[in-house]
């Protein structure tokens, strides 16, 4: 999922994009579970995924996010989080060469990436900190 997260275009992401008809090749080429995850993190609306972040930690076993054209989408916390270790781990790889270029900056969703983080556990929340510690002082 991770090698694909963006094969059909995300929100931000457009420069190279696979028609949605598709689906069914590279779900044969990488497995069904693998595809709905690069899949979902192709057409979600991150702010309601962001929402769902929130929703699972305060406890909620399944959420509904929205793809951008508003249609729901029901997953549950099990499949939430692994969208969020595709989502976050494919912004701590890239945040220090593109945080300058981002609307945002290192800011750019701080805390949903930090939710992201929490909710998938230790390791994700020790990367964050890892990676977010290298942020430059900002200038006065």
């Amino acid at each position: 999922a991770g090698l694909f997260h963006s094969i059909y275009g995300t929100e931000r992401f457009q420069d190279f994009t696979l028609s949605l008809d598709q689906r069914p090749k590279v779900r044969a080429l990488i497995g069904a579970q693998a595809e709905r995850l690069a899949w979902l993190n192709c057409v979600m609306d991150r702010a309601s995924f962001d929402n769902g972040v929130a929703q699972a930690l305060a406890g909620a076993e399944n959420v509904v996010i929205n793809d951008r054209e508003d249609a729901e989408i029901p997953i549950t916390t099990n499949e939430l989080r692994d969208l969020a270790q595709v989502h976050l781990f494919d912004w701590l790889e890239q945040v220090e060469r593109s945080a300058s270029d981002q609307p945002g900056g290192w800011n750019y969703r701080r805390q949903p990436y930090e939710q992201m983080a929490a909710l998938i556990g230790d390791t994700a929340q020790a990367l964050y900190k890892e990676v977010f510690a290298r942020e430059p002082a900002r200038q006065a």
